[in-house]
């Protein structure tokens, strides 16, 4: 019994520890995804046509429809067929707001996608896509 205790009061310490980074002193990376993760994560939902995941990803999954996503995973199709290599890498960012670069590759050639996110209930969501 003193064995569980143990393992509970530990994983409490480690929880409140997480939420105190978070919210607290405002971590934006340790116990959260970055935002060029969060940004490569969301073109690979759409490249592999999974947009109601990638929807998700938006900072309103509501104003964004499959057939937005579509449209995407279809311009990116158009440029460089089915990508082997995602790159994702942030321009610029503050407490709030940033934006990446996400570079597509395949035998086709190569694409650029520019994100931009917010920081919304701990964690980032992307709110916009341009090519």
């Amino acid at each position: 019994m003193r064995a569980l205790i143990g393992i509970v009061a530990t994983m409490a310490i480690l929880i409140g520890a997480s939420m105190l980074a978070t919210e607290t002193l405002g971590d934006r990376e340790l116990f959260t995804s970055p935002p060029d993760v969060v940004s490569e994560g969301f073109i690979r939902e759409v490249v592999t046509k999974r947009y109601s995941r990638a929807r998700m990803s938006f900072s309103n999954p509501d104003a964004v429809s499959d057939g937005d996503m579509r449209r995407l995973a279809g311009a990116i199709e158009d440029r460089v067929g089915i990508p082997s290599r995602f790159e994702a890498e942030t321009i610029a960012r503050d407490d709030r707001h940033a934006r990446t670069k996400v570079r597509l590759e395949s035998a086709k050639g190569s694409f650029e996608l520019e994100l931009s996110l917010d920081w919304s209930k701990g964690v980032w969501k992307v709110y916009g896509v341009r090519s």
